[in-house]
């Protein structure tokens, strides 16, 4: 076997070759060659499967005797330690693909709004290293990929969207001076509708939907492309699925239910895994260039979106000893109406405003609201999550090739074991 490193005619010690180490033959009569230098191409050869401390393939040719060439080649090239910078370290899925990471071996950099929970985070994982804000990222020096997850919360309709801005403008003028390698935006199905209404087009920035969780993801990806029109990185949008695992939103409020003996759904659960999300996080990263760039801005990830929220009831609803029942709901399509254009244009003149003013406003609105309640009927329907009756596939569009790790047997055993500790069993 012809070593791609070797010069023309020449064979490597472990070949059949005319100069292949033989008994009887001296060590010096194996030529000495080195590797190439490390050029532009260099980053792209490690990560793509270069030989490591457990690959014990043919070492490159020339070396003076089979001990050097076992004990040092083996680990040629060396391999570099991936850096990166984690927006909104302390969300869920950022707490499973900073494990991943730390798993790999590579230096995490979190940063949170949340100064409580990320010292918690720092204590359970003291590999993690805090940053304090995104315009103190620039200490770190340079990092391989951004990956987001933070997206404002907690915000009444005036400052949602300048809280949006402000976000991803920090995020860019990070990246502008990280220089990564890749920017990676976490966003959701939720772009398209609670009800998919408009599907396969995401909701326009204009339509004020009157949820500002929708509104926000929505303001963010746009910001995100236009503010990243000429940069240099790859940029990548990753839509999850409805997050399934231990402690997730919809794990836990699916036993909720089962134990007020609330009714399910039986519609599409357009789920995804959390851990197989971590683990397409770090494929991201792992990529070369061109590939992504090829592939487009835009994942969508839902491994188990054909399965339906009864196949992930069942199961623990077994665990909990109790028996789920369920309803078929028709959706009403989601429209705009006067009253969400008056809204939409609310919230963008308060955008602008100072921040003296924007604290002016807040407290006017939150006194408005108190003085005139809205409607307890929400949505399309009291107490209704249209997510556990939706109709629609949300079909993931993730890299070629890419598989998940974990199956949904795998993923539904974690999910029970975790709601027996949790303490959702029924009294009875």
């Amino acid at each position: 076997m012809v070593n791609s490193w070797c010069p023309p005619g020449t064979h490597g010690p472990f070949s059949s070759g005319p100069t292949g180490l033989r008994r009887g033959w001296r060590a010096t009569s194996v030529p000495l060659t080195r590797p190439p230098p490390r050029d532009a191409s260099w980053k792209s050869t490690w990560r793509h499967g270069a030989p490591g401390h457990w690959d014990r393939r043919t070492p490159p040719c020339g070396w003076p005797t089979l001990a050097f060439s076992h004990g040092f080649c083996r680990d040629w090239p060396l391999r570099r330690r991936m850096r990166i910078l984690v927006v909104g370290g302390t969300s869920y899925v950022a707490s499973f693909f900073i494990e991943e990471c730390l798993q790999r071996g590579w230096t995490v950099y979190a940063v949170s709004h949340n100064s409580v929970r990320q010292r918690i985070l720092s204590v359970r994982n003291g590999n993690v290293r805090s940053v304090a804000s995104l315009a103190e990222a620039g200490s770190i020096g340079s990092v391989d990929a951004i990956v987001n997850f933070a997206y404002p919360s907690d915000l009444n309709a005036a400052k949602v969207h300048a809280a949006t801005r402000r976000l991803i403008g920090q995020i860019v003028g990070a990246a502008r001076r990280l220089s990564p390698k890749i920017l990676v935006h976490i966003s959701t199905q939720s772009v398209f509708g609670y009800t998919f209404a408009r599907n396969p087009r995401p909701v326009p920035v204009w339509w004020a939907t009157g949820d500002g969780y929708i509104e926000t993801k929505v303001l963010a990806e746009a910001l995100l492309l236009l503010k990243t029109r000429q940069a240099p990185y790859a940029k990548v949008i990753l839509r999850l699925g409805n997050v399934i695992g231990p402690g997730s939103f919809w794990v836990s409020e699916v036993a909720r239910l089962l134990l007020v003996e609330e009714p399910l759904g039986r519609g599409k659960s357009n789920a995804t895994y959390v851990r197989n999300v971590a683990e397409y996080l770090a494929r991201l990263i792992l990529v070369d260039d061109s590939t992504l760039r090829s592939f487009g801005v835009f994942h969508h990830l839902a491994e188990f979106s054909s399965h339906s929220w009864a196949d992930l009831a069942e199961p623990v609803a077994t665990a909990m000893g109790l028996k789920p029942s369920y309803r078929s709901v028709a959706l009403r399509p989601e429209r705009v109406g006067g009253k969400g254009l008056l809204r939409w244009a609310f919230r963008h003149l308060c955008m602008f405003l100072p921040d003296g003013w924007q604290d002016r406003v807040e407290r006017l609105y939150t006194a408005a609201r108190r003085r005139f309640p809205p409607p307890e009927v929400g949505g399309n329907e009291a107490g209704l999550h249209p997510t556990l009756h939706q109709t629609v596939e949300f079909a993931s569009h993730t890299l070629p090739g890419w598989s998940p790790r974990f199956d949904l047997r795998a993923a539904l055993e974690e999910i029970t074991a975790w709601a027996r500790r949790a303490g959702y069993v029924s009294a009875a």
